[in-house]
Formats: C-alpha cells, structure tokens, sequence
C-alpha cells in the first residue's frame, strides 16, 4: 500500500505557539517580573519581631529565697518544779505582755514562804532583846560595873543574830519569788507558737512551757552562696517581699553576714532586720533582693534578642531589611533583660523573637505592628 506525502495543513503547530506565546510574555513582562522578583525575595526574608535598646537606671543585685523570723522569740521554761493545775491559754493565740499563761501548784511554796517569814520574825526579835543587852552592857561598863569581856561576848552574839537574820530574811526573799514563779506569766506581747504543757504535767526545772514570738520585731534570714560573700556586705539595701504578696514590698538594709555552722558549702546568712509592716509572721518565706551596685544609665535589651555566635554574644541591628551583627559585652540579667556593657548604643533598633535564627546580612522583615 502507498502512503501518501503529509499535506501542508496537516503539520505541526506548536513551534509556532510557543514562540508566539514566549513573545507575548516578553512584551509585557518588564515591571511585573520585577514584583515578582521582589514578592520571591520577600518570601525569603526571615521574620523577625523588632525592639528597641533601651536605656534605664538598673540595681545590681543578689536574688535569694529565705525565712521569717522573730527578732524576740522567747521560750519560756520552768524556774520552779511543781504540778500543773490552770492553763490559760493555747497555740496560736496571741497574749499581752504580762499576761497569765499558766499556774503550778502554789501550796508547797507558800508553806516555805510562811516558814521562811517565821524564822525571820524569831531572829527580828532576838535581834531587839540582844540591841537592848549590849546596850545596858555597855552603860555598865561605862561605870566599870561589867568587864569588857562581858560587853564583847554580848556584842559578838549580836553580831552572830544579825548574820543568821540576814541568811534568813534571804531564804524568805526566795521562797517569795518561788512561790511568784508558779503564775507563768508571758513577757513580752506577742502570740503563742508552742505548748508544751497540759494540766496535771509535772514540769521540772529547765523544762520548756511555752514558746512565744514578739511579731513586732523580725529578720530575715536569706541564705547566699560562699561566692557572694565579697559582693555582700552590711549596710546594702534590701527588697522583701512575700511570695504570696509581691506587690508589698518592704525596704530595709543588710544587718549582719552570718556563717552556716556545720555547712560544708560554706554558705553564709545575710541577716536583715525590719519592723512587721503588719501581717508578716514568724517562719514564713520571703524573697529578698540585695541592692549590691546601681547603674544610674545602662543601655538594657531582651534576653531573647542576645545569642551565641563564634565570635561571641551578638545582637542583630536591624537596618535597611538586613540583620547587621554586633558583637556585644554583655552584664547583669534580671527579669528577663540583660545589662549590655559595650557594643550597641541605647535606641538602636534589634530583633527580638527571632533572633536565633539570623545571621549576618540576612534579610528581614518585621511583624505586624512593628515600626523597626
């Protein structure tokens, strides 16, 4: 069978669509290729949060977590042994100086106080006839009516009254302040911590009654390692606050630097001593900063913006679209900010959130709201 030639119409046509159609795009492709090549750009720009170096006044501190405790927190102890026979009042309540706690069993020392009052009425009067026999001894003796001798051995028996009058008016004076001591009074105003008695308890001599705290008067002891012990001293500033109540904050200063005995550490106590702004109680926790230095103008930035890079801590300035780095010093941290000490001025424009990720010359572009 004989094939016939291809006729002219039959034969292709997509040669010549392609060049007409790659003419149709070069004729007007001149600005919109531009845009498009700025839209693919923009695609390729990190996203970036931007902020500001800010310049601030900044206290150099120390942060520590410590204890409340009273300044006056007496245990009271037993002075006298003996049964006990009231309790007045309980823990957690709080007492007025002076006020009655608790009473021992008073009869065995009011007996030795009657008995001791006794003696010493017997050797008063003893003391008046002996007065009154040196007395006459000696008008008699002005008239050579008695020896000297006579007058010396009377004189030497008052001597000896007077003595053991003197040893008994004392027994008397104790057996009073014994029999004193069984009304357990509190001395100072403050509130009860501690009972370590109940009625019927026999308590001996030394034995804890009660323990008290005055809740006028408190410190504060905030622990800190043996490395801050040349940037902490007496006399610095400090900040506390309770951690359920930060926004009440209580001004005071360093008393007194104390060792942990016995703490291998070598930690060390900074004592601080205030007055209770009103419902602060001994044994809770506070949080205290140490005012150590202030820095009246510091240029001051996020902790975010600031990242590692071979050739150190770096910022990116951000200028013209471009991440620019700048090695920077950086110094104190607080609250999530950073103190930087040389290498960026204070209202140059950074990338925050974001910044991990830039490098050098990289292009950027802000996020909503932001002005750069």
């Amino acid at each position: 069978m004989r094939r016939c030639p291809p006729s002219p119409c039959a034969r292709p046509v997509i040669p010549g669509l392609a060049l007409s159609l790659l003419l149709a795009l070069s004729g007007c492709g001149g600005e919109s290729g531009e845009e498009g090549r700025e839209a693919m750009a923009s695609d390729r720009a990190m996203l970036v949060q931007a902020d500001k170096a800010r310049e601030q006044a900044v206290d150099i501190t120390e942060h520590t977590i410590g204890r409340i405790r009273a300044r006056t927190a007496p245990t009271l102890r037993a002075e006298v042994a003996g049964r006990v026979v009231g309790l007045e009042v309980d823990a957690g309540e709080p007492v007025r100086q002076g006020e009655l706690l608790a009473t021992l069993d008073a009869e065995p020392f009011r007996l030795a106080r009657d008995a001791a009052r006794s003696e010493v009425d017997r050797l008063r009067a003893q003391q008046r006839n002996q007065q009154r026999q040196v007395e006459r001894l000696r008008a008699q003796a002005e008239e050579q009516y008695v020896s000297e001798s006579e007058l010396d051995a009377a004189t030497t028996a008052l001597d000896e009254i007077r003595a053991r009058l003197a040893g008994a008016e004392a027994r008397l004076e104790q057996a009073q302040r014994d029999l004193r001591l069984t009304r357990i009074r509190a001395p100072v105003e403050g509130r009860v911590v501690e009972r370590h008695i109940s009625p019927g308890d026999y308590p001996g001599v030394g034995e804890p009654l009660f323990e008290l705290v005055a809740p006028e008067g408190l410190r504060a002891e905030l622990p800190l390692p043996e490395t801050a012990a040349a940037r902490v001293e007496p006399g610095m500033g400090v900040r506390l606050w309770l951690p359920s109540a930060p926004e009440e904050v209580v001004e005071a200063r360093v008393t007194a630097l104390r060792e942990r005995v016995g703490d291998a550490s070598r930690a060390f106590d900074a004592l601080v001593d205030f007055d209770n702004p009103g419902n602060w109680r001994d044994g809770a926790g506070v949080v205290g900063n140490i005012v150590r230095d202030h820095l009246p103008s510091a240029v001051v930035v996020d902790e975010t913006s600031v990242v590692q890079r071979p050739a150190g801590e770096v910022v990116y300035a951000l200028e013209d679209g471009q991440a620019v780095e700048k090695v920077v010093e950086t110094g104190f941290r607080f609250d999530g900010q950073v103190v930087i000490r040389e290498g960026l001025a204070a209202g140059t424009t950074i990338a925050r959130d974001g910044a991990d990720y830039l490098s050098d010359g990289a292009a950027v572009r802000l996020r909503g709201g932001d002005d750069g």
